[in-house]
């Protein structure tokens, strides 16, 4: 069943038709006591009033997710508040998208749905495995049955979260990912005297803060998360546009100059190679 959504308070709503009173008083939302004729899932956002409580003036990071779900207007909000976390999103809303879009371009981690319109989530989720693409997915979703789990995460998920829930959780959950071996998620990356705070989004270089431009730092954050391993120049404009398009055929490299010229400026024990027709890398020096 199809479910309509709005977002009343910082709480997103999704209801069908039917009784709301029972499951928004579990949720304890005064509006689902307000509008006792409507059946809600309640889901706790952080978009709005939660981007001001949550790392207020956080800026975005160098990792791209990808949003696989069909119902637009909540792929739009859960896109708003994942870019108020921090991070980049693109969105989808078919399977068949899906797995174009995650054939040709690079993303740290997917945040699945599995009621798609053309097929079961489940599906591309198969098929990134058979691909032998190990991004990691998390499958969002109403299916709250415990053989609905099991199947999810014997088809290859990483991990399961179900509807309704609480925006923190998502990220917080993403954040775990990330940080499991083989992963690339950690708070603080260090390389010879800088120090890059990625929650803080602040670079240290002797114990100094510097300020960059936000792109500059994007960049930094992807090199210094593969430090002494070349980075494919691909790899950088998937993660910093995405699905965008606004990207110009030498915007990486005018970023990667521009990085490479206020580490120089800054006396940063660190340096960028170009490998030409390949991509980047940084070591301390």
């Amino acid at each position: 069943m199809r479910r309509r959504h709005r977002e009343i308070g910082g709480t997103i709503l999704l209801f069908p038709a039917g009784n709301l009173a029972q499951s928004c008083l579990k949720q304890g939302s005064p509006a689902g006591r307000a509008n006792a004729g409507e059946a809600v899932f309640a889901v706790s956002t952080h978009f709005a009033y939660m981007e001001g409580r949550i790392n207020a003036g956080r800026r975005t990071s160098g990792m791209r997710l990808l949003l696989v779900e069909d119902n637009e207007e909540l792929s739009a909000l859960l896109v708003k508040s994942l870019e108020a976390s921090g991070y980049g999103a693109d969105a989808v809303t078919t399977a068949v998208d899906a797995l174009n879009v995650l054939g040709s371009t690079h993303y740290a981690a997917v945040i699945l749905d599995l009621g798609l319109p053309d097929a079961d989530g489940s599906t591309v989720l198969r098929t990134l495995r058979q691909r032998q693409n190990a991004v990691p997915v998390l499958i969002l979703t109403a299916r709250d049955g415990v053989n609905d789990r099991v199947a999810g995460l014997r088809a290859g998920a990483d991990d399961y979260l179900v509807k309704p829930f609480a925006v923190e959780e998502l990220v917080a959950r993403i954040e775990a990912l990330l940080r499991r071996p083989g992963q690339l998620l950690g708070r603080s990356l260090e390389l010879g005297n800088l120090v890059f705070d990625t929650v803080g989004r602040q670079l240290f270089i002797d114990g100094q803060p510097h300020m960059l431009s936000s792109r500059e730092l994007a960049v930094l954050e992807i090199l210094l998360r593969r430090p002494g391993r070349v980075v494919a120049k691909r790899v950088v404009e998937d993660q910093i546009f995405g699905l965008s398009g606004d990207v110009g055929s030498n915007a990486v490299e005018v970023y990667v100059h521009r990085l490479r010229k206020s580490l120089q400026d800054l006396s940063a024990a660190a340096a960028i190679h170009t490998i030409r027709g390949v991509g980047y890398l940084i070591t301390a020096t």
